[in-house]
């Protein structure tokens, strides 16, 4: 019988007990494997970085345009397993984000604006201890869906790059600098008290209906306004002229603190003409001018443009 062979060790145990692993391996052991999934770092890990690593993290700490580009993937629909290429408007999505507490985005269907949030708190979780931060969509599932892109840009990063993880769960994750963060739906009492003091993201905010809306902005906006610096983005394409229509147009005027962000339909790669006519054959000029233009759509069915409506002010109703 010949000797079982050796397994050289990847990783030594510190006076601690914590695991500690170079930073030079391709992957991690699977002794420092949250639930033995692969290259996901668990908490109680320590990484004896290399020089050049601890440069990468402080770059990527201040330049979120760098971290995605070099370091975040995602699943493209046609080529797989890809670096996230930033598009022009998509790094003036950042660059609102980065800079303004309150923003709002207005955006044609399938423009990436979920994926373009989700890496946005990614970024903010990983280089910030002890924030909260949530997505919020007027269903659990798509909830859940913007969260596992969130999820899968943070596995795919390098191990040496990530902070260790204490819950890995469907709909929140939790990691060892304190951070935190959740996804659930819409509903009339929001996220009442919950402290959220990272980001708080609402996707398709005009699907969900106005009651619920107000009652949900009255329950979760003073977790908001505890914090000072505690973000709302807010992501939608038009759906009439209602509760968005309104907070849009504030902003626009500059009569709220949201910062507006418009996405054009033509900035988004393959949509040219032709993707314009075919489009407007399938679904009918109504609806691409609502879901593609961004226009608002009375409740007249009088389609008025969106750039008109943005022209319009109107005052609150004054008492006499």
């Amino acid at each position: 019988m010949g000797r079982t062979p050796t397994v050289k060790k990847t990783y030594r145990m510190s006076l601690e007990g914590k695991l500690i692993v170079p930073g030079s391996l391709k992957e991690l052991p699977k002794e420092a494997c949250y639930d033995n999934i692969p290259n996901l770092k668990k908490s109680m890990v320590l990484i004896e970085y290399e020089p050049w690593q601890l440069e990468e993290i402080t770059k990527c700490s201040m330049d979120i345009e760098y971290f995605c580009q070099k370091y975040v993937y995602i699943n493209d629909a046609d080529r797989g397993r890809v670096l996230l290429e930033l598009r022009d408007y998509q790094k003036r999505m950042m660059s609102t984000y980065t800079n303004n507490r309150f923003a709002v985005t207005m955006c044609p269907r399938q423009g990436g604006k979920s994926l373009i949030v989700s890496v946005f708190i990614l970024h903010h979780m990983l280089f910030n201890a002890d924030k909260t931060s949530a997505i919020i969509a007027n269903k659990a599932s798509i909830a859940r869906e913007i969260f596992s892109k969130l999820k899968m840009a943070y596995n795919e990063l390098p191990y040496w790059l990530q902070m260790g993880v204490l819950e890995w769960h469907k709909s929140s994750m939790h990691l060892e600098n304190g951070s935190h963060v959740f996804a659930s739906a819409t509903s009339a009492d929001g996220i009442r008290g919950v402290m959220v003091n990272g980001i708080l993201f609402l996707d398709e905010f005009a699907i969900i209906r106005r009651n619920i809306a107000e009652a949900f902005f009255e329950s979760v906006y003073p977790t908001i306004a505890a914090s000072t610096e505690a973000r709302i983005i807010i992501a939608s394409t038009p759906l009439g002229m209602n509760h968005f229509h309104e907070l849009w147009k504030k902003a626009v005027n500059k009569k709220n603190q949201f910062i507006p962000v418009r996405v054009e339909w033509d900035e988004i790669p393959g949509r040219d003409e032709e993707f314009k006519q075919q489009t407007i054959k399938n679904i009918g000029i109504k609806k691409w001018n609502q879901e593609f233009e961004c226009a608002f759509i009375g409740s007249s069915s009088t389609l008025i443009k969106a750039r008109i409506l943005e022209a319009l002010d109107a005052d609150d109703p004054k008492v006499l």
